[in-house]
């Protein structure tokens, strides 16, 4: 065999100790190589001429002392600046996780919130909530102690309450379109106060205004904000308006959170070390959350001033180096918020110190470690350097002479068992294989080669579990993945791996030796997983020329993709109806969920026309031969389909058919995958059909509704609903029926108050003209009696005879002066029966009024529940609308009435006033009457004192004519004030006769018929004003029947 080896030149004066053991070590690192690669071109100068002049044993030791030194720093500075650099990376990745995770679950936490109270404010019961609730307040300035305020509240308390605990809430407030706070949850001071419209003075008073201008629908989200009226607790509001049908605002409802949430979201320290914080920063700079290192609370009370608040808030975000908020040095990272109306700032910082305190300990550990790694290398290589010396010398000499050709040269020291046998063995090999080397190296170089251009990921592993060679593909395979290789093998180097141990790549070393023990079970396949990616590993065993099993080739595989489509397409065939379909519509496959809808088995459904079977039911409206059309040119057909099965029965699929396309763009095939939606589509079904029972039921109820109600318009107060309504609804006829029996018996008991007043009324007005009469006969008799004092003066006979007529005159006069008392004491109980009667009246009215308001507030809620129905309750809307109107018509009907009664008191007042001073000028009378009797007994006595008893009987009678005078004009008072009592008794019986009640008593037709007004004989000017006044006022017309359906429909 004829080699050529190119001769290797080395200088015998520089082949020192150390020379050598350069020359050898080259020499072994060449084994199996060609001679060209194994050339030591060792000659010139030496560059550490330094060296030269040391002997082996002292330079040995010295450089490897120098080479450990060097090697241990420089590695360990390296690793340390490393460790340092990583540390910032890993804690600028951490952070910037951190912030933008926590930056989009605020975002989270503003936009639930205000979802929620979008949700809440378009609900019917928030709608009626709110009408009800401000009812009270319209109504009394202290609603919150009212008792109707507080039996509303209670129907609504607890719904509030459930729906606190539900979203986290810390209050509920209802404010109403005025700004009355009508309902809180918390009962705070804020409870029962009227807020500013402009929005100024209170955060509340701002979120309201804000919530009143949103568009409908929409809801608006606060600040952070320390409420007083909350203890001064960091919280957040938001607001709603909630409106009616017509986009009218009714009120508005306001949730209030405290900041607990944001402060957990903020401060959850699972993925941040210890000493790291998290803050929420606003645009102002105040922060908007506590901080988890501060000992007192920070929300809106202190700030942070930097350049990551600065650029968060301009919508950028990164990480930098500056002060955190303790004012230590520290590494921020920052990103922006999008908040409603606003973009604020989430900034996560680590101080520095406790970042790169792990890089520090791991100075101070590799410190003393290598120190004494040195001390132990240094001894060792001074005692070695001494027992190789000598024989360095011989080892020296012979690679000499193979470097320079003479390969067939003895090589010394082969006896010898220890390193430097097997330096001289290595040496011989080293021989031995430059003989084999030079016929090897061209296919040696053609095979590198190929291992080295192929792109299938290969390394070759030896007997011994050490990787002996990796291609290009499989490095750069493994330097992706070093980080997820470091965590299996910390100390993994994609730059060293050769001639490391398998498990530097593969942790699991029991299965690499099973596989690897023996070729009798080769190829076989194993997995790995590096990070995220699934790698199969196919091992075959490598046999050399001798048939002797010398290692193992390993081919990489990624199979990520491959393992996720094969779970993707096992979990929609386990799921979800699927079929392969020819382009003709015949079934290539079908899946058992198909076959089953088919109604058929798997294997007897291919080369079924699937077509034939599915029907549009939604989604499109072609037919079978058009969808195939479609199909064939590439569209995707979408839709439920009615699926009928071989046997007839009848299922509803959602899905697509999906034409399957090759790089042409032309239709191999088709694909359909859907959803059973039998189920829902048969509830649909279901729903819709009790729906229309439901319009039906509610369509009875709206026209026995409008018919009552149409009755009622017309003044029947008789109306009833006889025919019964649907269970849901009976509840509502017999409130009906209710409402208007009540009505009709107020009306009823009205009228007959009405009559009984009118009754009594006439009687007062006979005894007062029968008063009159009476006072102009007293005129006359004092007249009668001045005469006969005139007499007196011709003769004491007709004297005597006068005083015995004028004596008995007098006994008459005081007669019928006591019988007027007594009529003026009947006047006054019968005025005071008049004013009980018109106080009950007024009582009466006010239970009108009180069903009227009932009825007003219960059409109010008939509206918002006909809201709720949209289309299907507008017309029950309408009636709610007409009910409601009239239920108002009835109030002010009722105050007018009360008001009447009212001015009725009142003339009954000065009636009893008139009647009680009458009383008093009678009681007079009696007195005067009293005085005559006694002169006139005088006279009779006496004749003698005639003439004195003349001049004083002329003096009495001239006094009594002047009361006469004045007893007549308030006789004629009393009657006029009695007349006009009559009137208004007439005109309330007019109003009351208006309402069809069933009930029309003998009284009430006496008072429509009404009273003839009195002729005043001698009214005094200032009473005849008067009564004029009230004559036109209350003088009754007559009444048609037109008139009465006219006066009805306005009232």
């Amino acid at each position: 065999m004829s080699m050529k080896c190119r001769q290797v030149a080395l200088s015998p004066n520089h082949l020192s100790g150390f020379s050598c053991l350069v020359a050898m070590v080259a020499a072994m690192s060449c084994r199996g190589g060609s001679p060209s690669t194994c050339v030591l071109a060792y000659g010139g100068r030496e560059p550490m001429r330094l060296l030269n002049n040391f002997r082996f044993a002292i330079k040995l030791p010295l450089i490897v002392t120098v080479i450990g030194l060097l090697a241990i720093g420089t590695t360990t500075l390296f690793a340390w600046r490393e460790m340092r650099e990583q540390s910032m990376v890993d804690a600028a990745r951490r952070l910037e996780l951190a912030a933008r995770t926590r930056a989009e679950q605020t975002t989270e936490f503003f936009e639930e919130f205000r979802d929620a109270v979008e949700l809440e404010i378009g609900l019917a019961g928030t709608q009626q909530s709110v009408m009800a609730l401000s009812l009270p307040f319209q109504r009394d300035d202290e609603a919150p102690a009212n008792t109707h305020y507080a039996a509303t509240q209670a129907g609504f308390h607890d719904g509030f309450v459930a729906q606190a605990k539900r979203g986290g809430l810390s209050d509920i407030l209802l404010v109403d379109q005025q700004g009355n706070v009508v309902y809180t949850l918390a009962k705070a001071d804020d409870f029962g106060t009227t807020l500013a419209p402009d929005g100024s003075g209170d955060p509340l008073a701002a979120i309201y205004a804000a919530a009143s201008a949103a568009a409908p629908g929409r809801a608006v989200v606060s600040d952070v904000v320390r409420y007083d009226p909350a203890g001064g607790i960091p919280s957040v509001f938001a607001a709603g308006a909630v409106r009616a049908s017509n986009d009218e605002v009714l009120g508005v409802l306001i949730h209030r959170k405290p900041i607990t949430r944001l402060n957990e979201i903020l401060q959850s320290g699972r993925d941040l070390p210890d000493g790291s914080e998290v803050v929420l920063v606003g645009p102002d700079g105040a922060l908007r959350s506590d901080s988890t290192l501060a000992t007192a609370p920070t929300a809106r009370i202190r700030s942070m001033s930097s350049d990551a608040v600065t650029s968060a808030l301009q919508g950028r975000s990164g990480t930098i180096r500056a002060d955190t908020l303790q004012g230590a040095p520290g590494l921020l990272a920052f990103a922006p918020v999008p908040v409603p109306g606003s973009t604020w700032a989430v900034v996560a910082a680590e101080p520095l110190e406790s970042l790169f305190a792990p890089s520090r300990a791991f100075l101070v550990s590799v410190a003393w470690k290598a120190g004494l790694i040195l001390v132990v290398s240094s001894l060792l290589g001074w005692m070695l350097s001494r027992s190789t010396a000598a024989t360095m010398g011989q080892l020296r000499r012979a690679m000499s002479d193979i470097g320079k050709g003479d390969l067939e040269i003895e090589v010394p020291c082969l006896g010898r068992r220890d390193e430097i046998g097997d330096i001289a063995a290595a040496l011989v090999d080293l021989r031995d294989d430059f003989k084999s080397a030079c016929a090897a190296e061209h296919d040696t170089g053609f095979q590198s080669a190929a291992l080295a251009a192929t792109t299938a990921a290969t390394m070759l592993v030896g007997r011994d579990m050490r990787i002996l060679y990796l291609n290009p593909a499989l490095d750069r395979i493994l330097r992706l993945h070093v980080e997820a290789l470091k965590d299996n093998c910390p100390d993994f180097d994609p730059d060293s791996l050769v001639g490391q141990p398998i498990q530097m790549v593969h942790r699991d070393l029991s299965q690499i030796e099973r596989l690897l023990s023996g070729p009798e079970d080769l190829p076989a396949t194993a997995d790995i997983r590096l990070g995220e990616t699934d790698f199969a590993l196919t091992i075959s065993a490598v046999i050399d020329a001798g048939g002797a099993y010398v290692g193992n080739v390993m081919e990489w595989q990624d199979v990520t993709d491959a393992l996720m489509q094969e779970a993707l397409f096992r979990t929609i065939d386990d799921n979800l109806l699927t079929a392969r379909i020819e382009t003709d519509g015949a079934i290539l496959r079908a899946n058992a969920l198909m076959a089953e809808c088919l109604e058929t088995e798997q294997a007897e459904s291919i080369g079924r026309s699937l077509l034939s079977h599915f029907a549009p039911d939604t989604g499109t409206q072609v037919g079978s031969e058009e969808m195939l059309e479609r199909l064939r040119s590439g569209e995707v057909v979408r839709g439920t389909f009615r699926v009928t099965g071989v046997g007839g029965r009848e299922s509803w699929v959602d899905g697509s058919f999906d034409p399957v396309l090759d790089r042409q763009g032309r239709v191999l095939r088709y694909l359909f995958i859907g959803t059973d939606v039998t189920e829902t589509a048969m509830e649909i079904r279901d729903a819709e059909e009790r729906l229309r029972a439901m319009v039906a039921a509610q369509a009875r109820v709206f026209d026995g509704l409008r018919v009552g109600l149409a009755e009622l318009s017309k003044g029947n107060l008789r109306v009833s609903i006889d025919t019964a309504f649907p269970d849901e609804y009976e509840q509502l006829r017999k409130d009906f029926n209710q409402s208007a029996s009540n009505l009709m018996t107020a009306m009823t008991q009205v009228a007959e108050n009405a009559a009984s007043i009118h009754g009594e009324a006439t009687e007062i007005n006979t005894a007062a003209e029968d008063l009159s009469r009476r006072a102009e006969k007293q005129a006359a008799t004092l007249e009668q009696t001045a005469a006969a004092l005139d007499e007196l003066t011709s003769s004491v006979r007709s004297a005597a005879e006068g005083a015995a007529r004028a004596n008995e005159v007098v006994v008459d006069a005081r007669g019928n002066a006591e019988k007027s008392g007594d009529v003026v004491e009947q006047a006054v109980s019968a005025m005071g029966e008049i004013a009980t009667s018109s106080g009950q009246i007024s009582k009466i009215i006010g239970v009108i009024d009180d069903i009227a308001f009932q009825t007003n507030l219960l059409a109010l809620n008939a509206g918002v529940e006909a809201a709720r129905a949209g289309e299907a309750g507008r017309g029950f809307a309408v009636v709610a609308s007409e009910v409601r109107a009239l239920a108002q018509r009835s109030s002010d009907a009722a105050r007018e009435i009360n008001d009447l009664i009212s001015r009725s008191g009142e003339h009954v007042r000065k009636g009893v006033e008139l009647v009680g001073e009458t009383g008093t000028a009678l009681k007079r009378i009696v007195e005067s009457v009293s005085g005559i009797a006694g002169h006139v007994s005088e006279i009779a006595v006496s004749a003698r004192e005639q003439s004195t008893g003349l001049a004083e009987i002329n003096t009495a009678v001239n006094q009594l004519d002047q009361v006469t005078q004045q007893n007549a004009a308030m006789f004629e008072e009393t009657r006029a004030a009695s007349h006009a009592l009559t009137r208004e008794a007439s005109a309330l019986a007019d109003t009351m006769a208006r309402f069809r009640t069933g009930v029309r008593s003998e009284r009430v037709r006496v008072a429509q018929r009404g009273i003839k007004p009195p002729q005043s004989a001698r009214p005094a000017p200032k009473q005849a004003l008067a009564s004029a006044g009230a004559v036109s006022a209350s003088t009754p017309m007559p009444v048609t029947e037109a008139d009465l359906d006219s006066d009805w429909e306005d009232f």
